[in-house]
């Protein structure tokens, strides 16, 4: 499926990204449902107060978890790598996406590309959970409640009224909170009771629920990269189902080594990167944000463990690989990935299926598979650089 344009042109950079914006038009979709349905209830056979309360808390559910992903996770690769050719339709994009979130785009954009990328694991990345005096992290809940909206409303006051980035950013950042604004007020114009109920409330969720657990985990327990620890400043989940379901935003290392790279060659850099990297830096998980949080929030790693590596918290001793929770050295990911046999033995990419027989999703690839698909027309990405 494209979309194209006047010239006979794709109007998007890449035609997977129209999975983007059918799950942006999704969300939208299912906004107008349950605005529908509030407004006319007979339709749902909804009758009294009881009925409405069910439908409101399952319809503020499934909305949460839609505009959760659809910001920090769906708009996310829009921030990074723009969907579209034309810059203008680019900006306008970016602002129709946003607000149903709850965030104006410039300020997710300036949140996540400048201060978290900008600033990996570094005092001014301040989207990161924050230390106990003790050394601890944060648990997962205390931050998710904290972030969104208090701590950043806080540091965006901050910095768009320094002098720390160019003239003129905060003059930018109140013409787009004006039109955030505008976008984000129409429920409140149709409905006050129906926007507080099935506007504010599924995106405060959202933001605390999913993007809040997601940030904590990509990062907690996790170092600034130095010569000794390049690769400890992100978690990367490499649950199937979560990176299926999440834009393959699990592989994280490959993200912040990468950050150009688009959502769909990033199992490619990160088979790529484990090929490269022979320490147990990467930390690894075989499961998704909700547990890595959990798991990561329990464990209570302290900073002088974080420098002697991530400890293996679970292993059963009857697995050759700890799929439970943690894939910790890159020799277990190889042999997840069968790369190389239980016993530590390289193995031949293909080794014991019939010739001709098509490799599985699950099996490894071959060195030249690598590199497939990253040099594109659009960009030039030389993941074989140091």
């Amino acid at each position: 499926m494209k979309t194209v344009g006047r010239r006979g042109r794709s109007l998007l950079r890449r035609s997977e990204d129209i999975h983007c914006l059918l799950f942006h038009g999704i969300t939208l979709f299912g906004y107008g449902c349950a605005f529908f349905l509030y407004l006319n209830p007979h339709y749902a056979g909804i009758e009294g107060p009881w009925s409405q309360a069910a439908f409101v808390l399952a319809a503020s559910l499934m909305l949460a978890w839609c505009c959760g992903l659809d910001v920090p996770v769906n708009f996310h690769n829009h921030a990074h790598k723009p969907l579209f050719r034309s810059a203008w339709l680019n900006r306008w994009c970016g602002r129709l996406w946003t607000f149903s979130s709850g965030w104006p785009s410039f300020f997710f954009e300036h949140v996540h590309v400048t201060v978290h990328h900008g600033n990996l694991l570094e005092h001014d990345d301040w989207t990161l959970p924050h230390r106990r005096p003790d050394g601890r992290f944060e648990s997962l809940m205390h931050y998710t409640f904290a972030h969104w909206p208090w701590r950043f409303a806080y540091h965006f006051y901050r910095d768009f009224t320094s002098d720390r980035y160019p003239p003129g950013t905060g003059r930018k950042a109140l013409w787009e909170l004006f039109i955030f604004l505008l976008l984000w007020s129409i429920p409140f114009c149709i409905d006050v009771e129906m926007a507080l109920l099935l506007w504010l409330f599924p995106q405060w969720l959202g933001n605390i629920l999913i993007s809040g657990a997601g940030m904590y985990a990509q990062h907690a327990g996790c170092i600034r990269p130095t010569d000794q620890h390049p690769h400890s400043h992100s978690n990367s989940s490499l649950s199937p189902f979560h990176n299926l379901t999440m834009f393959n935003l699990g592989y994280h290392l490959a993200h912040h080594t990468y950050p150009r790279v688009h959502w769909t060659d990033l199992p490619r850099v990160h088979d790529h990167l484990m090929d490269k990297v022979q320490s147990r830096d990467p930390r690894l998980f075989a499961v998704s944000y909700y547990k890595m949080g959990n798991l990561l929030t329990t464990s209570g790693i302290t900073p002088e463990e974080l420098d002697r590596g991530m400890v293996r918290v679970a292993q059963s001793s009857n697995q050759p690989v700890p799929t439970e929770f943690e894939l910790a050295t890159v020799q277990d990911y190889r042999v997840w990935r069968g790369f190389e046999s239980t016993s530590g033995e390289a193995r031949t990419p293909g080794e014991g299926r019939p010739p001709g027989q098509a490799r599985t999703d699950g099996e490894a690839r071959s060195p030249s598979d690598h590199s497939l698909s990253l040099q594109r027309a659009d960009e030039v990405v030389d993941a074989r650089k140091g």
